[in-house]
């Protein structure tokens, strides 16, 4: 009699009957031989398959959380994102791509408690779009010196 869990010699010997015939790869020299899939890694190959396997989901989950950002805004020239300055660069650069760190883009992480703005009693939600309508921000003209007042305010 063979193993209940893996099959005994007979469970082999159909198996092979079954794919008798078929060029698959796997059937090839020590096609008999039952494999030992419960093996100790080394260190090493058990790090490399940690790494394969995290980095595997990394990508896979990068590529879906990337596929609804509006990366066509960043290819074009006329934000001027290059020749700006650092501070103003890095404002035109979050504000585009939606990672801008206002109320509305900490909420969706549980960072704030509410995504409503801080600075003005309206009720709306803090975004880029609200920026210009802003009480608060009503003395400043230029939508960048607008995000990093509200940034400042916020803290």
């Amino acid at each position: 009699m063979g193993d209940p869990v893996f099959g005994g010699p007979e469970h082999r010997m159909l198996h092979q009957e079954f794919f008798e015939g078929y060029p698959f790869p796997w059937q090839k020299k020590g096609t008999g031989i039952l494999q030992n899939f419960c093996r100790d890694l080394t260190l090493h190959s058990a790090k490399l398959e940690i790494k394969r396997i995290f980095g595997e989901s990394f990508r896979l989950t990068a590529s879906r959380v990337a596929r609804d950002k509006p990366w066509s805004t960043l290819r074009k020239k006329s934000h001027g994102i290059p020749s700006s300055p650092r501070a103003a660069a890095v404002a035109k650069f979050r504000l585009l791509t939606g990672h801008d760190c206002l109320c509305a883009h900490l909420f969706r992480f549980n960072l704030v408690s509410s995504p409503i703005c801080v600075l003005c009693d309206t009720g709306q939600d803090m975004t880029v779009a609200h920026l210009d309508e802003c009480s608060a921000l009503n003395d400043l003209n230029c939508i960048v010196k607008r995000y990093w007042r509200a940034r400042c305010l916020m803290t």
